[in-house]
């Protein structure tokens, strides 16, 4: 048969059918049996050289045959053969013996596209459900890391609202307080010496290692004079 491709295949089938109405089978044709051979045949043709041949030998076969037993069917209904198509089935079909070869590499290639096909679909779906897991994970740390932020202002607000709620009952312990604290926060293992004079005013000095501040104790009196000699008068 020639395709409707323009290329020449070489074609078997089978067509399975009952005799639904005897009399009709039996008296209205000469040879039924031959009848519905040459319909089936000519059917087959006409099918064949409206499809393309790569269908016919690959994903299309199914179509065909479907489309065979149903135009086959209309025909023996015009004939009054009394016959049911039960089904037509494509057994085997190839290109000319010349290039089957050829046609036997373009079915393997179309093997391992459809292998490969099925790879990346294969690979991209697992990406797809990675991306998927790692932007959740990140939607959820995103949430705790805002969570925390939030309860840490929160409780730095409230601590400033404690800290200045005890400055209004007590001004001066909570300043010096405060004062004392920062101090050894922003000097930290340092020996330091603070004098608090009068007027709220305080003197920070930094001792060096080594150099100790001697405890306060009584008043240095100052030194008496020694008193003066006496001259001795000549005898």
């Amino acid at each position: 048969m020639l395709s409707g491709d323009q290329n020449m295949i070489e074609l078997n089938g089978v067509v399975h059918y009952s005799v639904t109405r005897p009399d009709d089978y039996i008296f209205r044709l000469v040879d039924a049996d031959g009848a519905v051979r040459t319909a089936a045949e000519s059917v087959l043709h006409t099918v064949v050289t409206t499809t393309p041949l790569d269908p016919l030998l690959t994903t299309g076969r199914r179509a065909v045959e479907e489309r065979t037993r149903e135009e086959l069917q209309r025909r023996l209904d015009r004939y009054g053969a009394g016959v049911r198509v039960i089904e037509v089935k494509l057994q085997d079909v190839h290109p000319s013996v010349e290039v089957v070869d050829a046609f036997r590499e373009v079915a393997g290639a179309w093997e391992e596209r459809s292998r490969l096909i099925n790879v990346a679909e294969g690979y991209r779906n697992e990406q797809v459900a990675l991306a998927r897991g790692q932007g959740e994970a990140s939607t959820r740390s995103a949430q705790g890391y805002t969570v925390g932020r939030v309860n840490r202002a929160q409780g730095d607000a409230s601590r400033f609202t404690q800290a200045e709620a005890a400055y209004r009952g007590a001004p001066g312990p909570t300043e010096t307080r405060l004062y004392l604290e920062t101090m050894e926060q922003i000097l930290p293992g340092r020996q330091k010496l603070i004098i608090d004079s009068r007027g709220g005013r305080r003197n920070l000095m930094l001792l060096e290692e080594g150099v100790q501040v001697a405890p306060p104790g009584p008043a240095l009196q100052a030194p008496r004079p020694l008193p003066a000699p006496r001259e001795e008068s000549e005898q």
